[in-house]
Order: C-alpha cells, then sequence, then structure tokens
C-alpha cells in the first residue's frame, strides 16, 4: 500500500502542490498534530518520493510516530504503513524557464519605507540583493520581489507583501523557477569562508553579505548540505523557543560533520528587529574578522 493511499484509508485532510501555493511540487501538507490541534494550517509536508515529513515550525519528525498521531492506528500498523512504497514512480522535476512576477518596477516609496522601517538602506537593498516592487497593477499586487541567486543568475524568486495580506510570502511555483528555492540558500553568492544563517531574507539584509538565508523555519537536505560545505557556519534563528529547539537539532546534525558550528541567540526577537550596534557586533564576531 502506498503511504498516500494509507492517509487516504484513514481519512487523513491533506492538500496538493495545486491546491495551495504555499505547497511545493512533491509535497502534500498536512496539519501538524504537533503545533496545529485545531487543523488551521498545513505546516507539516510530507515528501511524495522519499516519504519523510518535515513540519516548517518543529522541523523533521519520525515518520512512524507522526502516522499514529495523523491517523489514529495501531503502532504496529502504521510501522507497516511507514515501509510501504511511498509513490509507484518517481518523481519527475518541472524546472522553469524563469517566470517573474507580472508589472515589476523598481523600489517605490512604499516599498522603500518599508524596507527603511526594517533597518534596510533601500539603495543598498536594491542595489545589492537586485530587489523590485510591484504596485496595484501587478500580478502579486504591492510586494517586494526577491531574487534568488544561483553563481549571479537569478533562478527562482519570493515576494513579501508589504500590506496587511495574511500570506505575507508568495514564492514562485515549481513550473516558474529554474532551481527549486528550498535546495538553496539565500545570499549564499556573497558568503566566503563563513556563512551566518537565518530564517528569512530581510534577516539576511539587515547582517549584510555573509549571512544566507533558509526562506522559512524548515531546512531541507540540499539547504543542509549546503550549510555543511562552509567551513564555519552560525546559526541565529529567532528568539521564540519553537525556532531555537530547531536550531539545536541543526547544530547536533551540523557538529557531526567537518568544519566549526556555532549557536547565536540574539537579544532581540529576531536579526531583522535588532539594533544596529547587535548587528554590527554579530558582524565583527562572526563574519568580519574571519
Amino acid at each position: 500500500m502506498e503511504l498516500l493511499k494509507f492517509l487516504d484509508d484513514c481519512g487523513v485532510d491533506y492538500k496538493q502542490a495545486g491546491d495551495d501555493r504555499h505547497i511545493s511540487h512533491g509535497w502534500v501538507g498536512l496539519s501538524c498534530p504537533l503545533c496545529d490541534p485545531h487543523k488551521e494550517k498545513y505546516h507539516l509536508g510530507m515528501h511524495l518520493e522519499h516519504g519523510f515529513f518535515n513540519c516548517w515550525r518543529c522541523g523533521p519528525l519520525a515518520r512512524v510516530e507522526i502516522l499514529r498521531q495523523l491517523t489514529g492506528k495501531p503502532y504496529a500498523v502504521c510501522r507497516e504503513a511507514a515501509q510501504a512504497p511511498y509513490r509507484r514512480q518517481p518523481l519527475t522535476p518541472r524546472p522553469g524557464p524563469l517566470q517573474l512576477p507580472s508589472g515589476l518596477q523598481a523600489l517605490q516609496r512604499a516599498h522603500r519605507g518599508y524596507l527603511a522601517r526594517r533597518g534596510i538602506d533601500p539603495d543598498q537593498a536594491a542595489r545589492l540583493w537586485r530587489l523590485q516592487a510591484t504596485s496595484e497593477l501587478g500580478s502579486l499586487p504591492w510586494r517586494i520581489v526577491i531574487p534568488i541567486c544561483q553563481n549571479g543568475a537569478c533562478v527562482s524568486w519570493t515576494a513579501r507583501s508589504i500590506t496587511q495580506d495574511p500570506q505575507r510570502y508568495l514564492s514562485a511555483r515549481a513550473d516558474q523557477e529554474v532551481v527549486p528555492a528550498k535546495s538553496l540558500l539565500f545570499g549564499a553568492d556573497y558568503v566566503r569562508h563563513a556563512a551566518l544563517c537565518v530564517e528569512g531574507p530581510f534577516d539576511a539584509m539587515r547582517i549584510g553579505p555573509g549571512a544566507v538565508a533558509t526562506l522559512g523555519t524548515a531546512v531541507s537536505q540540499t539547504q543542509l548540505a549546503r550549510l555543511a560545505a562552509y567551513p564555519v557556519r552560525i546559526l541565529c534563528f529567532d528568539h521564540e523557543p519553537q525556532a531555537q529547539a530547531r536550531a539545536r537539532r541543526l547544530c547536533d546534525t551540523l557538529s557531526l560533520l567537518p568544519g566549526k558550528t556555532i549557536n547565536v541567540q540574539l537579544d532581540a526577537h529576531d536579526p531583522g528587529s535588532a539594533s544596529a550596534r547587535e548587528i554590527q557586533h554579530l558582524r565583527k564576531s562572526y563574519l568580519d574578522d574571519l
């Protein structure tokens, strides 16, 4: 029995990539029983080809135990289901060509004000991170479009709303990107010996060159491998307990690999809200002097 059919037979609700913009090709989204008991979100992802589970908030989860909590079935039944094939045929990748949102333009007054309020110099951000914007006429209105680059070429993107839109970030679909964004680290083109890893792209912009972002709370296996390739990696996740728990788990994994791994916890909630003095100290301690 396929794992997906097992969920169907148990009446577990899930969404696929075509159902929700936040669910990537090759994944299904489920309500995480650990952090979403009321089943309001789809933060838990199951990879269709490899069968592993990863929650945006909780991180990687044990397959058998999460199946037991999702389905209510006995442990032995879930263990048998977990050992079954995940999908009859392997997934075929669906790369681009790259399709950027329509109506792109230079940063306007509203976008520049948003960046300035986050402690980011709009002129420097537009030049260094190649930011663009949409207005009310774009396909994704009133957003800052953030290119995700690999070796100098834009291969994907994400777009941050500057309004009160509940969907703060909207990202390229699988058929709109050349390389999956979650297989990359935002800002990697500017990293040398040490990578200071944060969650969001604006956190990385606030710190400057040398910082990379995982583009969300979950870290993919490919992103993990890219981080491990740096001789020094510094994790600087948000201050909240869940984020720090993820950082500790990631540190434990990276510590088994060659190189040096450091976990840093700021006084501020996250790098984006840190004071200029704290950012300067962070750079001097871990980036500028290396």
